[in-house]
């Protein structure tokens, strides 16, 4: 359940992203998305907290205040890329990708989960 509820709000905050991020202008597009990645970073303790021991056993003589600030400054990074980029990203495109992925995930088919569609083996 939680893990739906999850969704539906990522899912909103998409349509929102979608429907605005194209109208406004570059510079402010992308300080709304490093805000709303630093508000993510601020949110998801549990990646934040993965990274953290991540980049502690790759970086030993970091202290811990650098290696959460470049933890969390991955989330502000992404945040604005997606804005930057968002209206290159169609609805066909991303929502056809997670409408696939959810459903691959809903039903256990661990194939589809890459948002593949049956497209057999991938080829080495």
């Amino acid at each position: 359940m939680r893990r739906e509820r999850r969704q539906v709000w990522e899912d909103r905050a998409a349509a929102v992203a979608q429907a605005i991020v194209p109208t406004l202008p570059r510079g402010l597009a992308m300080s709304l998305g490093r805000g709303a990645g630093r508000l993510l970073g601020a949110l998801d303790r549990r990646h934040v907290a993965i990274a953290d021991e991540n980049l502690r056993h790759a970086f030993p003589d970091w202290d811990r205040e650098r290696r959460l600030r470049t933890a969390r400054g991955v989330y502000a990074h992404f945040g604005q890329m997606i804005a930057e980029h968002q209206p290159l990203l169609t609805r066909v495109v991303v929502g056809n990708y997670f409408d696939v992925h959810h459903e691959a995930v809903r039903e256990g088919d661990a194939r589809r989960i890459g948002g593949r569609r049956g497209r057999g083996r991938r080829r080495r």
